[in-house]
């Protein structure tokens, strides 16, 4: 058994009272010691060419009680920032008093340095005295923390401080994460804005000091550093300087974030409305609908002037045409909204076209729901992935609706993806800052994709994507003919007119419906980079570790810009929220 242990096990049992031999502590519990550095000297030393000081500590039981005769040893430490530069101690062990005080001395050399001395014992945590050498005197710094950035400062647990000789460390130098050892001791304040004090620097000497705020996890969430000039610590009693801890920056997370935007198509479908591209589909919607646009389309291409707009309406010059006049006088009068009742020949032709291929009643209600629901609404989902501290890559993955996704990377749309897109954190805001980008959404395509998958093939109308005007025409069946034929026997003879008065107008009208009907998606299509987005990104970080945890969440919203077939933009708020 050693000295020390013996004295301490002796000094266990003196405390607890009572003869006969000294209890033992339990394998694996050693006794609690610890040692405590008397002042003086304190812990911070300065002496001058030659010095000489007592280094002073007291050995004891973690509840105060001194440990007598137990041995404390004292070397110096052997670190990067130690040069006793010729300095001397006495002893390089001590037994302690009845008070529990062991001493030694330490002389100074002839050289201008710093170092560290070490007193370590059994059972106890090492403590150091923190030594500087000067001809040129000492002062005390005290250096003050203030707060600076978005953290609430009383979500610090703790506030650390260090100091280091300008030739040991600059700001340069210093990772925030894994500063170096310094020559002077550390200090720990629960809040910012109390003082740290360091007593005996060296004066006439720069220095630079650092702080950093922890979170209550350990994360070093705010950081500071800052010179302090030769000048700035003269001899005397005291110097005084304010160090700025400003909150550290979050990192994004590594892998990529997925986010889901409800793509707001209303301001498209609205511009495409105002440019006439959506008649045919307003019209489809009526009571007599597919009756009332074939019968539309192939007068207006029979009468109308053949350079004139194929809109399916009669110009107001060709309506007093003797074709026009006998037509319309077998028809009902528009309502308010374009629309003719299923009566009168729009409802003989609506009865005709019963056998297909173009749906009637309640399957073309649900042709016409599905193209609205296209038209109006997508869903987008994409993909946000940090590539560079501040910057991040953006690619989009998939669009669609419910039942309906379209995978946009195998498409050949040229710009789904984009990296490097400059983004700021705020902290303050929770949100990241995205800057303006743009893809190649077209968004029509996309639209008409989702119409096809949800509209056209359970309406059966899959195969004739193409040619759905010419379906439509195909779709009248009357006295033994169909198509275009029919059409004319169930309305010249009724109107007066030839045998097959509207058959060369109702072919016309066939190709003519095969492009309008798509007209929508065509305008919706804009040419190179027709999708603009920027926007905030909420996040959290829940840990307190300066990664982002959750990005996107709780939700968020895109600012995007549509560009459209003819060059005009419109633009809609695209809310998001992580994708599941």
């Amino acid at each position: 058994m050693t000295r020390t242990c013996a004295a301490l096990c002796a000094a266990l049992a003196a405390a607890c009272g009572g003869g006969g031999d000294p209890p033992m502590p339990d394998a694996g519990a050693p006794p609690a010691a610890r040692l405590v550095i008397l002042d003086p000297p304190s812990d911070s030393i300065g002496l001058p060419f030659g010095g000489t000081v007592a280094l002073r500590v007291r050995y004891e039981r973690d509840e105060g009680a001194p440990i007598a005769g137990g041995v404390v040893h004292f070397a110096f430490a052997d670190g990067p920032v130690d040069d006793p530069a010729g300095a001397a101690l006495s002893a390089s062990e001590a037994t302690t008093d009845a008070g529990g005080i062991a001493r030694v001395d330490l002389v100074a050399g002839a050289a201008r340095t710093s170092f560290r001395v070490r007193a370590t014992a059994d059972y106890a945590q090492p403590v150091t005295f923190y030594v500087q050498v000067s001809d040129e005197g000492f002062t005390a710094l005290e250096l003050v923390t203030a707060h600076e950035g978005w953290r609430d400062p009383a979500t610090f647990a703790r506030v650390q401080v260090r100091v280091y000789r300008r030739a040991t460390a600059t700001c340069a130098d210093i990772d925030p994460d894994a500063p170096p050892e310094s020559e002077f001791p550390p200090r720990a304040m629960t809040s910012f804005g109390a003082v740290a004090a360091y007593t005996n620097l060296s004066a006439l000497e720069p220095y630079t000091v650092i702080a950093w705020g922890e979170m209550p996890a350990g994360a070093r969430a705010a950081y500071g550093c800052a010179a302090i000039a030769a000048a700035q610590v003269p001899p005397g009693p005291r110097a005084r300087a304010v160090l700025a801890v400003a909150d550290r920056p979050l990192a994004l997370p590594a892998g990529p974030v997925a986010l889901e935007a409800a793509l707001d198509l209303t301001p498209v479908d609205a511009a495409a409305r105002a440019a006439g591209a959506t008649r045919p589909w307003d019209v489809l919607a009526c009571p007599a609908g597919p009756a009332q646009l074939a019968i539309d389309c192939a007068l207006d291409a029979a009468v109308s002037d053949p350079d004139a707009a194929a809109d399916c309406a009669v110009d107001a010059d060709a309506a007093t045409a003797p074709l026009a006049e006998a037509i319309e006088a077998l028809r009902e009068p528009a309502d308010a909204s374009g629309c003719r009742p299923a009566a009168g020949l729009d409802g003989d032709v609506l009865a005709a076209m019963a056998g297909g291929p173009w749906p009637v009643g309640a399957a073309l209600d649900a042709l016409v729901a599905a193209r609205t629901e296209a038209a109006t609404a997508l869903t987008l989902r994409s993909e946000l992935t940090a590539v560079q501290p501040r910057a991040v890559r953006h690619r989009l993955v998939s669009i669609g609706r419910d039942g309906f996704s379209l995978a946009l990377g195998d498409t050949p749309r040229p710009i789904v993806d984009r990296s490097p897109i400059a983004v700021a954190v705020d902290g303050a805001a929770g949100a990241v800052a995205v800057a303006p980008h743009a893809f190649s959404l077209r968004v029509g395509s996309a639209s008409y994709a989702a119409f096809a998958a949800l509209g056209l093939e359970p309406a059966g109308l899959g195969p004739r994507a193409g040619d759905l005007g010419t379906a439509l025409a195909e779709s009248i069946a009357a006295g033994g003919e169909v198509g275009c034929a029919a059409l004319s026997a169930l309305a010249c003879e009724p109107a007066g007119q030839p045998d097959g008065c509207l058959d060369g107008g109702c072919a016309q009208a066939a190709a003519m419906l095969d492009d309008a009907l798509h007209a929508w998606w065509r305008f919706a299509d804009g040419a190179d980079d027709d999708f603009a987005v920027e926007g905030d990104v909420p996040f959290a970080d829940d840990g307190d570790d300066l990664i982002v945890d959750r990005l996107g969440a709780p939700a968020g919203a895109w600012s995007v810009t549509f560009t459209l077939a003819d060059g005009s933009e419109v633009g809609a708020v695209a809310p998001f929220s992580p994708a599941p």
